[in-house]
């Protein structure tokens, strides 16, 4: 039952972040992280046009940042309401949770139950 549950928590995490498209948005910070330092590098651009451009790219990606950290801060929730709620229906099961999910052995075995999940679903959605 606690594996299954661990299992659960690590479907329900992998779902939202691909529902929320975090994955797009990390992208594009990287995206605007290369823009803003091929704008230092530049050597077309003055001063006061780099600066200009920098500040619009700063604002960019402050505001990815923001909408990024709302996104997991969702996900975090989603997540610790599934605790709280196997913690009301089974202490005992929720403490044994809490207890395995800080063990190496736990987080491997969770990882790999994680990339095969991930690798499944893509083949399920590409129809192979």
């Amino acid at each position: 039952m606690t594996y299954f549950l661990l299992f659960l928590i690590c479907i329900i995490f992998i779902e939202l972040f691909i529902i929320l498209n975090l994955r797009e948005q990390v992208s594009k910070l990287m995206g605007l992280s290369k823009e803003a330092m091929s704008i230092i590098r530049s050597k077309s651009l003055d001063e006061e046009q780099k600066e200009k451009q920098i500040r619009k790219k700063a604002l960019e990606t402050f505001m990815l940042t923001v909408l990024s950290t709302l996104k997991f801060l969702l996900i975090f929730l989603a997540l610790f309401v599934f605790q709280r709620v196997v913690f009301i229906v089974s202490p005992t099961v929720g403490q044994t949770i809490m207890e395995k999910i800080v063990s190496v052995e736990t987080i491997v075995l969770l990882t790999f139950f994680s990339i095969f999940y991930v690798w499944i679903r893509n083949v399920i959605s590409q129809g192979l």
